[in-house]
């Protein structure tokens, strides 16, 4: 039996770097902090996307997402991004927008009181 996908409640666009290090290659999330690294740069930021995920389902489920994205001034789009985003980068550096899916809150069910 399939596990159903929650409902998406719009999309962040986030920016993933990554810098060449001894013997491979560190790459980072400067918006969410968080980092992750890699022999390749691909490597590297496959690495970092599932860091990623993995960060944004825990704040998500610990009920933090909305906090730490205003104080991050992370802002959800309704819609995905679309067009070219420009990137700053050091010539070391290689860099790639992220787009991720932020799904719906799921709504918080009132405890039903127990008799004394």
């Amino acid at each position: 039996m399939a596990v159903p996908r929650p409902a998406i409640r719009g999309y962040i666009l986030i920016t993933f770097i990554a810098t060449e290090e001894e013997g491979g290659f560190v790459s980072t999330c400067p918006e969410l902090g968080i980092a992750s690294q890699g022999d390749t740069v691909d490597e590297a930021f496959h690495a970092l996307q599932d860091a990623t995920l993995v960060y944004l389902n825990t704040i998500e489920h610990l009920g933090q997402r909305q906090r730490i994205f205003a104080e991050r001034g992370i802002k959800v789009l309704r819609q995905p991004p679309t067009g070219p985003t420009p990137l700053t980068l050091r010539p070391s550096q290689f860099g790639s927008p992220f787009v991720a899916p932020i799904p719906s809150s799921p709504r918080t069910r009132r405890a039903t009181p127990v008799p004394a």
